[in-house]
């Protein structure tokens, strides 16, 4: 897969726009931007104890590009984002609008259908 620099834009509602530089995988219609952690609090899947996330870790956020949407988890290195995104793109055509991706998805909203699909990449091994 082919990554390329790209500026991801994101509407506020006072009409501003906030702008992330990041990377693309050519021909998908996704890709990743980094960010900060805030020290959010995160519950490890079958352990049932409350960990802190720690402030100042670099997150990569997967990202619909035509959207904007991102895919509800963060993980930590460049390696772990390009390995989501190899098992995630090849499930849906990314590139179209969000509104038509759910549409011919049959999940009742983007949210859910962002999170079954990436627990699908999940499954295949990520």
């Amino acid at each position: 897969m082919n990554y390329v620099e790209h500026v991801f834009q994101f509407p506020c509602t006072d009409g501003s726009v906030v702008e992330r530089v990041g990377m693309m995988a050519e021909g998908t219609g996704l890709g990743y931007y980094t960010q900060l952690s805030g020290g959010l609090y995160l519950w490890p899947t079958g352990s049932g104890t409350v960990t802190c996330e720690p402030e100042g870790w670099t997150r990569y956020v997967l990202t619909h590009i035509e959207s904007g949407c991102t895919f509800g988890c963060f993980v930590y290195t460049e390696q772990h984002v390009r390995n989501l995104l190899l098992r995630v793109a090849p499930l849906c055509d990314w590139r179209l609008p969000v509104v038509e991706l759910v549409r011919q998805s049959g999940y009742p909203t983007a949210e859910t259908m962002c999170e079954l699909l990436l627990a699908a990449g999940k499954d295949c091994g990520l």
